[in-house]
């Protein structure tokens, strides 16, 4: 159902996806991911297939906390939620992504990505709770 509280969170996660990611994997970690020798990593990203991966996400997120959120709930019910759907995401991410590519040491991107996620799902359920609380219809 589009919702202006819907559309705010569905905008919300991608403009802030794509701030974190950015940060986090070209500013912060940029050289430590290129010191894990990901050697079929392009050296130009295809930047469509990950907006829509975005894309889907931000729809996946919206939908659930649009069926499951109440406004009226706490902070940590927003969290449980926001860390459940992202724990499926990340573990995908730090867990298949070194087990069928080169990347030495695996632990080391496996850490990367899992605590990456956990920040990443914690801002959007913050996020997600705040709209939620200020924006009921």
């Amino acid at each position: 159902m589009f919702t202006k509280r819907n559309s705010v969170l569905f905008i919300s996660y991608i403009l802030v996806t794509f701030i974190l990611a950015y940060i986090w994997h070209l500013v912060i970690f940029g050289s430590a991911y290129a010191e894990l020798g990901i050697s079929s990593l392009r050296p130009e990203p295809i930047f469509q297939f990950g907006l829509l991966a975005i894309i889907i996400h931000a729809v996946v997120f919206t939908y659930f906390f649009a069926e499951f959120f109440e406004p009226k709930a706490n902070l940590a019910s927003a969290l449980k939620l926001s860390l459940g759907l992202g724990a499926v995401i990340t573990a995908y991410a730090a867990l298949s992504v070194p087990a069928k590519f080169e990347i030495e040491p695996a632990s080391h991107y496996v850490w990367l990505e899992l605590v990456f996620g956990v920040i990443h799902y914690s801002v959007i359920g913050v996020l997600y709770y705040i709209v939620s609380k200020r924006l009921i219809t």
